[in-house]
């Protein structure tokens, strides 16, 4: 779970209420997705894409053993494409957040203010990047030994990423505190940054290419800390 209710009792008693201000890039939709916004289409495309294939390949057979097969290739496999892409959307959108959870969304970012909790004892990090966008997620070490997972640059890469993954600008660096931002009806995680001394990250690594294989954003995990690259790096 990413909300106040999961963390430790010592954690939730230093939260602080304090008003919205220009630094919180509150996101209007939703609950934290897996990966960064596009995550889920890239999903929905990929997931549609599969289903269109295994339906016209069943077309094909059928058509194979009909004697109707290949005069109407074209007009068969485009559709069971097409029907393939747009139920996996649908499926996308269907299993997002529910009305409730956007209900209790737009009352959080219509109250004004936030709970946060500034953890200021970041001792390391390790630096992952989406295979497909090279947007940047980080696993951070705390002094007290848990590991936290976050996408904390969603954009895309600038073309030519991949040539230098190890590389990440001083400006996207780790820093020492981390800062996590709830919601004051809801208690969900609305977004997390970073602010102090930027320090250089211990790796810079690939996630693996299934989203499956992906942590949830916003969220502390159990991994140790000496097997992440195992669990989570392309190889």
């Amino acid at each position: 779970m990413n909300d106040i209710a999961s963390l430790r009792k010592s954690d939730r008693s230093r939260i602080i209420r304090r008003a919205v201000n220009s630094a919180d890039e509150l996101k209007s939709v939703s609950s934290l997705q897996m990966g960064p916004p596009w995550a889920k289409f890239l999903v929905a495309g990929y997931s549609g894409l599969l289903l269109g294939a295994l339906l016209a390949g069943s077309a094909m057979v059928l058509g194979w053993l009909t004697g109707l097969w290949p005069p109407v290739k074209l007009p068969v496999i485009l559709p069971l494409v097409t029907a393939g892409i747009v139920y996996s959307s649908f499926e996308v959108w269907r299993r997002g957040p529910s009305r409730a959870a956007k209900a209790q969304r737009r009352r959080d970012l219509d109250s004004g203010f936030v709970d946060e909790l500034v953890l200021g004892d970041v001792v390391a990090a390790k630096g992952f990047r989406d295979p497909e966008h090279g947007s940047l997620a980080y696993f951070l070490k705390l002094a007290d030994g848990r590991v936290f997972f976050d996408y904390f640059d969603g954009e895309m890469a600038e073309p030519g990423w991949e040539k230098a993954i190890p590389n990440i600008p001083v400006e996207k660096h780790p820093k020492r505190a981390l800062h996590l931002i709830y919601g004051t009806a809801s208690g969900s995680l609305l977004m997390t940054r970073m602010s102090g001394e930027p320090f250089k990250p211990e790796s810079v690594s690939l996630l693996k290419g299934n989203t499956r294989y992906w942590p949830s954003c916003g969220s502390f995990r159990k991994t140790a800390w000496d097997d992440i690259e195992r669990q989570f790096a392309a190889r």
